[in-house]
């Protein structure tokens, strides 16, 4: 018989809180690098977006780590840090341009895509190692 999926909320608003610190980080150089000019101005659309796929990708890891199950833990996070994201967008300019978000869903939800597919290996519980001697 199938157990349920158990969700964990502490891992996954961990993830998501992760996902958001590292793409405000990650933000903050790319402002950083746009003040001393290495980056032009026209390069900030798709390196926001790169931000958010990669802190996406993050949180979702931190969010499965040693989950047994991991698909409900790494939509769970990918979806609350899209669902933040939108919302402080919306909050911070009145309004959300439906082309932006867009590209943010997409990227947010390729990264938790991409932190599925590259899950390493379920180790199965009938495996038992040797206690003690030889």
């Amino acid at each position: 018989m199938k157990q349920k999926a158990k969700l964990d909320i502490r891992k996954t608003v961990l993830g998501a809180l992760i996902a958001l610190a590292l793409y405000l980080a990650v933000l903050a150089v790319t402002s950083l690098l746009l003040v001393r000019g290495t980056v032009g101005e026209d390069k900030i659309g798709v390196l926001a977006t790169a931000a958010a796929f990669l802190s996406s990708f993050a949180g979702a890891k931190a969010a499965s780590w040693r989950e047994g199950e991991r698909m409900t833990p790494i939509l769970c996070c990918s979806l609350l840090y899209l669902g933040t994201v939108l919302l402080c967008g919306f909050w911070t300019n009145d309004t959300v341009d439906p082309a932006r978000a867009a590209k943010m869903t997409a990227a947010i939800l390729l990264g938790g895509v991409c932190a599925y597919m590259l899950h390493g290996k379920e180790r199965g519980k009938g495996k038992r190692r040797r206690r003690g001697g030889r």
